[in-house]
């Protein structure tokens, strides 16, 4: 991911450009599973369904949505990964 100061802060990203639903929320599952309590992941899409997928995840999971900011290269989704 590029150095910027308009990226979410984050401890790890996931770069989902070019795949469609469900393969972004599939690869943040994957991510949290090894993710510790309190990390950011952020999720980098385009995919228009991205927008509902991944809160609609994060309240199914207990997981937090923290953002999504629009990028040059897609939309930057943020999520906390919380303790199960």
């Amino acid at each position: 991911m590029p150095a910027s100061d308009t990226w979410p802060v984050r401890d790890s990203w996931i770069d989902e450009r070019g795949h469609l639903c469900p393969a972004p929320v599939i690869a943040l599952a994957r991510a949290a599973r090894n993710a510790a309590s309190g990390e950011v992941i952020v999720v980098l899409a385009d995919d228009p369904a991205a927008q509902f997928d991944i809160p609609a995840w994060c309240r199914m999971t207990g997981n937090s949505f923290i953002s999504a900011a629009s990028q040059d290269a897609g939309v930057a989704y943020a999520v906390r990964i919380n303790a199960s």
